[in-house]
C-alpha cells in the first residue's frame, strides 16, 4: 500500500479544513471590529447628549450643538438641523 496517496487527500483536507477557519477567523474579526465602531459611536452619542445642555440639536449626519440660550436659532446653523433629547443627567 502506497502511503503517500492516502496522506496527500489527508493532508488536502486539513489544509481546506483551516482555510475555512481562517475565512471564519476574518469574518470574526471584522464582525468584532464593526461591533467596535457601533459602540464608539454611541459612546460619542451619549458624551454628546448627557443632559448638561437645555437645548440639543442634530444633523443626523453626526454632528450636535447643545446651548442653554432659549433664543438659539438652529436654522442660524449651516444644514438640517433638528432638536433631539438628552439622555438625561
Amino acid at each position: 500500500m502506497n502511503l503517500e496517496v492516502l496522506e496527500r487527500p489527508a493532508g488536502a483536507a486539513m489544509a481546506q479544513r483551516l482555510a475555512s477557519q481562517g475565512q471564519r477567523l476574518e469574518a470574526y474579526k471584522a464582525a468584532f471590529a464593526s461591533h467596535q465602531r457601533n459602540m464608539a459611536g454611541l459612546n460619542q452619542l451619549q458624551d454628546a447628549l448627557d443632559g448638561q445642555y437645555e437645548h440639543n440639536f442634530t444633523n443626523g449626519l453626526g454632528g450636535y450643538y447643545r446651548t442653554d440660550d432659549v433664543s438659539f436659532d438652529p436654522a442660524s446653523l449651516q444644514g438640517n438641523w433638528r432638536r433631539i433629547e438628552p439622555f438625561g443627567p
